[in-house]
């Protein structure tokens, strides 16, 4: 499930004094869209010079939009985005379920 509020909290602490100035930006690459949604609201409570500096992307066409990346930059493992992501990681897991 999303991170607890404490969690946010103490990472908030930790990572404000130490690399806001230097860290032009962080960006979370694929993230389900639901969890997308829950992060940014937790980014919301977060410093403004802290918070404009993450960026989440659900899909390949938001991280290449985002980046300036071609696809052709972006390892094939990771095309697709999140929903592919999960559409492998299922893929795999029946795959493993069946060889047992």
């Amino acid at each position: 499930g999303p991170p607890p509020v404490a969690y946010v909290r103490a990472l908030q602490s930790v990572m404000e004094p130490h690399f806001p100035e230097r860290l032009r930006m962080s960006v979370v690459y694929p993230i389900p869209w639901m969890m997308k949604m829950v992060v940014n609201g937790f980014i919301a409570f977060l410093p403004r010079v802290t918070r404009d500096k993450f960026r989440l992307c659900a899909t390949c066409d938001e991280l290449l939009e985002l980046t300036g990346l071609s696809l052709s930059e972006v390892p094939v493992d990771l095309q697709g985005g999140a929903a592919a992501q999960e559409a492998a990681e299922a893929l795999g897991s029946r795959d493993a379920a069946e060889t047992s």
